[in-house]
């Protein structure tokens, strides 16, 4: 392999590896929402943000990484992204190796997205309940107002009449 290729194949590597982390996490967020441990989840979160900036980090290193490989080699490409510098490389081999690495990352990133929509769509449900529950604990007014509102429409639209619409 050609030494040059060496450093985006690392630096993909890394991101795959932090994803795999990440989702990791999500899966013990996902057993800590259903198992309703707040304490830990909130541990886990906490956890989650450093991958997350862990993860930026690498991102932002990766786009350094084929930028001056793109540069380097004065390769004509509209974006700066792997997937533009695969379409340009030379080496057969490279080009395998990248592809794997890129088919990779994009499925560690599927995975963690669908986990983490599931995660949200779990939270939504909770905080659902939760409102439902406040609601049956604290109800309002408004339910036992039926008259008032009634008064007032009648009001309205006797307003709303003209004289020759008026009952004799």
């Amino acid at each position: 392999m050609n030494i040059s290729i060496q450093p985006i194949i690392i630096i993909m590597n890394d991101l795959t590896d932090a994803h795999k982390q990440l989702l990791n996490l999500c899966e013990q967020k996902l057993s800590n929402i259903k198992n309703n441990n707040m304490e830990e989840l909130s541990k886990v979160l906490n956890i989650e943000r450093k991958y997350i900036q862990k993860i930026d980090q690498l991102e932002t290193k990766r786009q350094k990484v084929i930028e001056e490989f793109i540069s380097r080699h004065n390769i004509p490409v509209v974006e700066k992204t792997a997937s533009q510098l695969l379409q340009h490389l030379k080496n057969s081999n490279e080009r395998v190796i990248l592809e794997k690495q890129i088919v990779k990352l994009i499925e560690v990133i599927v995975q963690l997205r669908a986990i983490e929509q599931l995660n949200e769509e779990l939270l939504q449900q909770s905080m659902e309940f939760v409102q439902t529950s406040l609601d049956l604990f604290d109800p309002t007014m408004k339910n036992y107002n039926y008259n008032n509102h009634l008064s007032e429409q009648s009001s309205q639209s006797s307003k709303n009449r003209s004289i020759f619409d008026s009952k004799a």
